[in-house]
């Protein structure tokens, strides 16, 4: 059953309820309150009517937009609840004259200030009807816009995923081909090695978050790629803290760091290039180091063997940001 109609079932017998308690003790003080059997028809009769009076209200008032004007609706707000305040009068005493058996006449003169107090309620009803759709047309605005949003990032990442992949793949194929003459053994290991790593990279949902574990299995991949190439040139060291490892971080965030501490380690360090690959857990933080025997080049310094187009660290941001 829809949450509205549950409401309607609860509220109105309840209003019902309290009504009939409120008038008991005035019960044979007023001729229009003459007994109590008339006065539970009465109040039962008023509770069904404001039950329909208000469930057709609803149908009307679903016409309307939530952003419509109140400038709009208060007119119609207003004449609709007065009408269903005025109704539910004309039942709830025509209810009391039945039970109780006889024409109640001075009931009926009072019936115009009895139908302005019935419709206070149906003008209360009506704001919190309002109230309550527009909070929830609000939230739902909310959804939807979290949903596209969250819609395009996944759509940024695969792009950056995209992006990534085509990146390394070049620099290993790179790699690959300078072996090809030098030693041929040696390329064919590293094209193993390529295979493997790119098995692992290109797995499906790579776009989005993956434990810390996963990630260093491929980096090591990378690495061993690496140094089939630069031999004892060289030297890298991995310490993973084991309560770190089970941690999730973007996926394929750390490759560019590691690729980018060889690339201009090898033309900044002396011989070996030492890489040192730390994770360890800080509380609810991970630290990840990634640090090599290099010096610190500078924005402006040029490099001519190192192309230098920042599309690592521009990855590196742009998947922070996205996560």
């Amino acid at each position: 059953m829809a949450p509205f109609w549950r409401l309607q079932l609860v509220v109105w017998p309840a209003y019902g309820l309290i009504s009939l308690i409120g008038a008991l003790p005035y019960v044979g003080l007023a001729p229009h309150l003459g007994s109590v059997q008339s006065v539970i028809f009465s109040k039962a009769v008023f509770a069904a009517a404001g039950f329909l009076c208000s469930s057709s209200m609803r149908i009307l008032y679903r016409r309307e937009k939530y952003t419509s004007s109140w400038i709009r609706i208060a007119p119609a707000a207003l004449f609709l609840s007065y009408s269903c305040g005025l109704f539910t009068t004309v039942c709830s005493n025509a209810a009391r004259e039945l039970a109780s058996g006889k024409h109640l006449s001075e009931a009926w003169p009072g019936l115009f200030g009895g139908s302005i107090n019935a419709s206070a309620v149906f003008l209360a009803w009506s704001a919190c009807y309002f109230a309550v759709r527009n909070y929830h047309a609000l939230e739902k605005e909310k959804r939807d816009a979290l949903l596209a949003n969250a819609l395009a990032q996944q759509a940024q990442l695969e792009t950056l995923r995209s992006q990534v992949n085509p990146h390394f793949l070049f620099n290993a194929l790179t790699s690959i081909h300078a072996l090809i003459r030098e030693n041929p053994e040696r390329a064919q290991t590293a094209v193993e090695e390529l295979s493997e790593l790119l098995r692992r990279s290109l797995a499906p949902g790579g776009a989005g978050m993956a434990q810390l574990s996963d990630e260093i299995a491929v980096l090591e991949r990378y690495l061993a790629l690496e140094k089939i190439r630069f031999e004892e040139k060289l030297s890298v060291t991995v310490e993973v803290q084991a309560t770190a490892s089970e941690l999730r971080i973007p996926a394929f965030l750390l490759h560019p760091l590691l690729e980018n501490a060889i690339k201009y380690g090898m033309q900044t360090s002396a011989m070996p290039l030492k890489i040192r690959l730390t994770a360890e857990r800080k509380g609810n933080s991970l630290q990840v180091v990634v640090a090599n025997t290099g010096r610190w080049v500078t924005p402006g310094e040029t490099m001519p063997s190192v192309s230098r187009n920042g599309f690592g660290l521009r990855i590196v941001r742009q998947r922070l940001e996205q996560e």
